[in-house]
């Protein structure tokens, strides 16, 4: 592992926000619209943190993480705007 400069700081500079970020309160319910955007968020956070990886098995995991939450924000879209009379609620 490299210390100072480089993707690796810059990885690790980023995951440490990412987890300040996700700690927050939430306040009230969470609507179908605040999961499918919070979840898009986080995936596109994951796609950032990948590119910064330094080793293939890091930027697969991180990888992997991101296509499954995407993959999950879009099921919640297609069912908001499809299966659900009301849309996102």
């Amino acid at each position: 592992m490299t210390y100072g400069r480089g993707p690796a700081t810059k990885a690790r500079g980023a995951a440490a926000g990412w987890r300040a970020g996700a700690t927050q309160r939430i306040k009230g319910p969470m609507t179908d619209r605040d999961v499918y955007l919070k979840l898009c968020a986080v995936a596109e956070e994951l796609a950032r943190l990948a590119e910064a990886a330094e080793s293939v098995v890091g930027n697969a995991a991180l990888t992997s993480a991101a296509d499954t939450l995407s993959g999950t924000a879009r099921v919640i879209y297609e069912h908001c705007l499809g299966g659900d009379a009301d849309g996102i609620h």
